[in-house]
């Protein structure tokens, strides 16, 4: 799913375990993931650098380091947050307590 948005040109910007949803498939098809809440998404070769820079959209915990810095969304700031998605499904209580830094 987050291969097709970013090959849009568009980068979802809050990319979390509760934007990710399952779906059951039919008989004929696998489960599919669907990435869902574009609210905060936006064009990755937007013009303005300040509609995906500093604004403070987003889930902390998730957000790329640059970002957090107050620098643009890239695709590679959606990879990041897949990774930090990984974590919290792997070792749940270990990303809670993390997470815990940024409440």
């Amino acid at each position: 799913a987050m291969r097709d948005v970013h090959a849009r040109g568009v980068v979802h910007r809050d990319l979390k375990l509760s934007n990710i949803i399952l779906t059951a498939g039919s008989t004929q098809r696998r489960p599919q993931c669907r990435l869902v809440d574009f609210g905060l998404a936006r064009r990755a070769a937007a013009s303005s650098a300040s509609s995906l820079a500093g604004d403070g959209a987003g889930t902390p915990v998730y957000q790329a380091p640059e970002v957090l810095l107050g620098q643009s969304a890239t695709p590679a700031a959606d990879v990041y947050a897949f990774a930090i998605v990984m974590w919290e499904v792997i070792l749940p209580s270990l990303f809670a307590a993390a997470a815990l830094l940024f409440s």
